[in-house]
């Protein structure tokens, strides 16, 4: 071999001695090799959030001065504003106990600073209103905050109401049921009129997983029907009357 043949060689043989290798460059601090030029953590699939953490949402609002009472379960803030009662369904204008509704409505909230708390995974609804757990200290009262849903279905002046299986937690569900069945059993506010015209009316009634309904109601599912046997008890358990035919109205 001529000397300028070995000096190449040799040349040749110290560079490659001297290269890093893949792995001493990952260990180094660089990013690691890859045959697709991409760092090997992003070519791991994230996964996929949890649905429920998805539809939980919080409220866009917490606190807010009441100028406007419109019903017994609407309201409007400062600021423009509409809060939807969530979970809950006054008597509508025209109704009987549509003004004792709004009364009280308004007794404990007008010109209040309320505080307005998610029960559920639905935060607005289809009209862009709030829905919220409306909260209200009593004037000049040391006592803890009133939940004015919870209040107004332990008065006999709002009907419990679910739109979906998962409209409500399980806490918020709770503590309405047990308010609406208090008002059931003395008869509270609407109860005796709306139930004693619905017992005398000769109409039939039928319910779903989550309604009770007129067996004229055209939302009405075709297989989903059980005859009510005690309207009573359907709504101690929680079914909500149908807002399309309205059968206890």
């Amino acid at each position: 071999m001529s000397l300028g043949a070995a000096l190449l060689l040799a040349a040749i043989l110290w560079t490659l001695r001297e290269a890093p290798s893949p792995e001493a460059h990952h260990r180094g601090g660089g990013a690691p090799y890859s045959t697709r030029g991409t760092p090997e953590a992003s070519s791991e699939p994230r996964p996929e959030p949890n649905l429920r953490q998805k539809l939980t949402a919080t409220l866009p609002v917490s606190l807010g001065r009441v100028v406007h009472v419109a019903d017994g379960d609407t309201i409007r803030l400062e600021g423009g504003q509409t809060v939807r009662y969530l979970g809950v369904d006054s008597p509508e204008h025209g109704e009987a106990y549509f003004e004792e509704a709004k009364a009280e409505n308004l007794r404990l909230v007008a010109g209040q600073t309320v505080e307005l708390k998610p029960g559920g995974p639905e935060t607005t609804d289809r009209y862009g209103r709030l829905l919220a757990l409306v909260y209200v200290k009593p004037t000049g009262k040391e006592s803890e905050a009133l939940c004015v849903n919870i209040e107004l279905v332990r008065d006999g002046l709002a009907s419990v109401y679910r739109e979906s299986p998962e409209s409500l937690n399980d806490a918020t569900l709770s503590a309405l049921l047990n308010a609406q069945r208090t008002a059931l059993r003395s008869l509270k506010g609407m109860w005796e009129g709306r139930l004693s015209r619905a017992h005398g009316s000769g109409e039939t009634f039928v319910a779903t997983k989550l309604h009770i309904h007129l067996q004229s109601c055209p939302l009405l599912p075709a297989k989903a029907r059980v005859p009510v046997t005690s309207l009573e008890e359907e709504l101690m358990a929680g079914k909500s009357p149908c807002r399309t035919c309205r059968p206890l109205r």
